[in-house]
C-alpha cells in the first residue's frame, strides 16, 4: 500500500485538500467556503493531485474531518473520501 495521504476539510468555512507522505507536505490547497463545497471538493482534489505529479491510484490513505461543522459540509467529504478511497483502494 502506497504511504500517500489525502486529507479533506469540509466541515467548516473552508474547503481544502493536501497530500502528504509521511511528515512531507506534497501539495494543498484551501479557499474560504461557506457553501459550494460539492462543486469545488473534486476539482480540488484534482488540482492537488496534479501539483504533486501523482495519480489517484498512489493515494493509500483518505482522511476527512467530521466536524464540528455543517451537516451539508461534512456529508460532501465523506462521500468523497468514501468514493475515492474506493477507488483508489486506499483506506
Amino acid at each position: 500500500m502506497s504511504d500517500i495521504l489525502l486529507a479533506i476539510e469540509t466541515a467548516g468555512s473552508l474547503c481544502s485538500a493536501a497530500l502528504a507522505r509521511s511528515e512531507q507536505l506534497l501539495a494543498f490547497e484551501s479557499r474560504p467556503l461557506r457553501h459550494g463545497h460539492a462543486e469545488a471538493l473534486l476539482p480540488m482534489i484534482d488540482r492537488v493531485i496534479s501539483e504533486a505529479g501523482l495519480r489517484p491510484r498512489d493515494i493509500g490513505t483518505v482522511a476527512v474531518s467530521v466536524g464540528p461543522g455543517g451537516f451539508t459540509g461534512i456529508r460532501v467529504g465523506l462521500a468523497a473520501a468514501h468514493g475515492i478511497a474506493l477507488a483508489a483502494k486506499a483506506q
